[in-house]
């Protein structure tokens, strides 16, 4: 099935806010966009989001693809929500009475009909960039298995930051766009995020056995540049083994002298990520799933 790209007007309401208050992650010149958006709402001096409310901002742009356009926000009724998900949209939509408020209160419709033409030029070249690169195929053909999910492109230059959430059975990839807009980075970003849909379906029948392993956690917060928001044990072994595959056997194939053991030593190194060798090593090619017991087993 096709990659859909899409505009999302309550990302952008979003981002507008988030960014008014230096809450959206990354440089604030991350994109002409975002710093035009910083500028036009620097006068704006509502109610400030409450971060701990919504906890990190992939919560609130996970609750906004989910809901109608502003001001009223009314849920678009997906379906088929699981109840990690439905947790991560009830955090979200902690952000809804701010964003109704920076509505109410701003000229945001202005901006978005200015805005809206740059965007629907990144729109074009996203969609050309697509067309050239075959990503379904390319992911299940690594994974072993095939995409049961539709996946949905929202194109995001207002933060550095990208998100994956698999909603229902659609997988949204909400992307940070720079300016540069590089091609490998953002094809990099897509594999990544749509891995993650496969990746918790394999898993899903090793959880039990997975969990055994959750003292292993601790391991990992130890490292200075592990990422602290996975805090989470199975999101930690989910990462890893994401990564691990990337590294492995998706990279090699997009990415002109690369070479495995530097990507290895630089997830570690850089990234934290403790575990990634022993993944990588006792992962097989086409044969993902049958490989997660010998990675549990070597695991220490």
């Amino acid at each position: 099935m096709p990659i859909r790209v899409e505009i999302n007007k309550n990302i952008v309401l979003l981002e507008c806010l988030l960014n008014r208050f230096g809450q959206a992650y990354g440089d604030s010149d991350f994109h002409p966009l975002r710093l035009a958006a910083v500028k036009h709402f620097e006068a704006y001096n509502g109610a400030v989001p409450n971060v701990e409310e919504y906890i990190h901002e992939s919560k609130p742009l996970a609750w906004a693809v989910t809901v109608g356009e502003p001001p009223k926000f009314e849920s678009l009724g997906l379906k088929n929500i699981d109840s990690k998900t439905m947790w991560t949209l009830d955090k979200g939509k902690a952000i809804k009475p701010y964003l109704i408020d920076f509505y109410d209160g701003t000229d945001f419709e202005g901006f978005y009909k200015k805005a809206l033409p740059k965007l629907e030029k990144m729109k074009k070249g996203m969609e050309s960039l697509l067309s050239e690169t075959k990503i379904i195929a390319m992911l299940e053909e690594t994974w072993g298995t095939k995409l049961k999910q539709e996946m949905v492109v929202v194109l995001n230059p207002f933060t550095q930051g990208s998100t994956g959430p698999q909603i229902g059975n659609v997988n949204f990839q909400i992307m940070g766009i720079g300016d540069d807009f590089r091609k490998g980075q953002a094809i990099h970003t897509i594999l990544h995020e749509g891995s993650h849909p496969i990746a918790k379906q394999i898993l899903k029948s090793y959880w039990k056995e997975i969990d055994k392993k959750e003292h292993l956690l601790e391991k990992a917060l130890k490292h200075p540049k592990y990422p602290k928001s996975y805090n989470y044990w199975r999101t930690c072994f989910e990462e890893h083994l994401i990564r691990a595959v990337h590294v492995g056997f998706i990279n090699p194939k997009i990415k002109d002298n690369y070479d495995i053991q530097t990507a290895l030593d630089w997830e570690k190194d850089r990234k934290g990520m403790v575990f990634i060798d022993t993944f990588y090593e006792n992962l097989q090619k086409g044969a993902i799933s049958g490989s997660i017991p010998k990675i549990l087993e070597a695991l220490k």
